[in-house]
Formats: C-alpha cells, sequence, structure tokens
C-alpha cells in the first residue's frame, strides 16, 4: 500500500512541475523573438534522445509506457524552460539595440478571475482586462505585448516606439519583461 501512495505522490509531483516549467518557458517566450514552433520541436526532439536511454531502465522496473511518456514530457519542459530561461537571463547588457517598431494594433483581452465557492466547486468571478499592443518589427514580424493601463492610453494605431531590445545568451533577441 505505501509504494502505490509514494508513485502516486511522485507522480503528481513531476506532473506539478512539467506544468509549471512549460507556463514558465511560455511566459518568456512572449518576450523573445523567435517563432514559437522552433524551442518546441528542439525541445521535443532532445527529450526523446535523452530519454531513449532510460527506456531500459523503466522497462526493467516494470514501469509502463505511460511513465516513460511522463518521463519524455519531463525532459521536454526542462529543455523548453532551460532554453528561454538561459537565453533571456543571460542576455547581455552591452548588446542593448534600439529597435523602432511600429504599433499596428491595439486591444484589451476580456478575462475573469476563479471565485471560490467552496472546497470543492469553483465558478467565474469578476472581470478584469489585459491590455495588448501588436507591433511590427523592422524585420516584418508581428509581436503582441502586454502594456500597463497608462501605458495603453498613450499609445495610438500607427504610431512608431522605440524598444530596447537585448541579445541573448544563444543569440537570440529578447524585450525587458518591464519596458516599452
Amino acid at each position: 500500500m505505501k509504494k502505490s501512495g509514494t508513485k502516486s505522490v511522485l507522480f503528481g509531483v513531476f506532473v506539478f512541475t512539467v506544468v509549471v516549467l512549460v507556463i514558465w518557458g511560455t511566459l518568456l517566450q512572449r518576450y523573445t523573438l523567435v517563432d514559437w514552433w522552433l524551442p518546441v520541436v528542439g525541445g521535443l526532439l532532445l527529450a526523446v534522445i535523452v530519454s531513449m536511454p532510460l527506456y531500459r531502465k523503466f522497462a526493467r522496473h516494470g514501469l509502463s509506457g505511460a511513465s516513460f511518456l511522463l518521463v519524455i514530457a519531463f525532459a521536454f519542459a526542462i529543455l523548453y524552460s532551460g532554453f528561454y530561461s538561459i537565453n533571456y537571463y543571460g542576455a547581455s547588457a552591452d548588446s542593448t539595440t534600439r529597435l523602432e517598431v511600429s504599433v499596428i494594433a491595439k486591444h484589451r483581452e476580456e478575462r475573469y478571475r476563479t471565485r471560490r465557492l467552496n472546497r470543492h466547486a469553483s465558478t467565474r468571478g469578476a472581470k478584469y482586462y489585459v491590455y495588448v499592443v501588436d507591433l511590427q518589427l523592422p524585420d516584418g514580424r508581428v509581436k503582441s505585448l502586454g502594456v500597463p493601463l497608462d501605458e495603453y492610453n498613450r499609445i495610438r494605431n500607427g504610431s512608431t516606439r522605440q524598444v530596447n531590445s537585448r541579445r541573448g545568451a544563444f543569440g537570440i533577441q529578447v524585450f525587458s519583461l518591464h519596458e516599452f
């Protein structure tokens, strides 16, 4: 009995860690100038390659293929969030360049908070807005950035803005999280 309880806890910790790491990588992806699918495909390929030597060990201990898929998901989450984290936080300050970007659209997204009813139930809570600006970069790509309300009110469609961009640790350009 105790062994299955330990496996359940370990499974829960793995799933929680995978979710947190993928969310963290996705948040940093918003501030990185790279197509979203490149790190995903690269991370999946590397995760499968790294996890293949573990397959024999899993089979020897009688673990199922679903457990092996969890190991691949865990390796992907580490590689995915690690790529974006190292690139963003390893960006050199001396490589800062000013990009002239044009505002092609601005909009607000309506979202809802979660309201707790009791221990086992929750429902949709209060409405709030997230303010987003779509920027066209000099190379033609479009990037969406969340901005505070006061900055959103000052921005006009068709205007140009100066944005600081730094070269990341892997050579991929990143924006600062709190600067627009």
